[in-house]
């Protein structure tokens, strides 16, 4: 699969960052990189993080996010979504699992 165009894919610097919502457990070591415990598509212990910034060619100065898929929902949705302005909100993922 083609991750984030490969490197040398932004000339210009411009990339910000990269985020990535995972179902199941992603586990953020403080050594740096997250691990991705997800049993439904037979994930454990994967490091997810270092494998996207090696296929995408990524440097240590771009932050790569790895979360589970319902936080970074829920995230998404307070910031651009039904959330926006509201303090609190509820937010449920319903798929092959659950996630809230």
């Amino acid at each position: 699969a083609d991750v984030g165009g490969g490197p040398g894919a932004d000339p210009l610097g411009r990339l910000l960052g990269m985020g990535v919502g995972v179902p199941g457990i992603a586990e953020q070591r403080p050594e740096g990189g997250a691990l991705v415990h997800a049993q439904t598509i037979g994930w454990d212990a994967v490091p997810l993080e270092a494998l996207l910034r090696a296929a995408a060619g990524l440097p240590r100065e771009v932050p790569v996010l790895v979360d589970n898929g319902a936080k970074t929902l829920g995230q998404a949705e307070m910031w651009f979504g039904a959330g926006r302005g509201a303090r609190d909100a509820v937010i449920t993922l319903l798929g092959s699992g659950v996630g809230a």
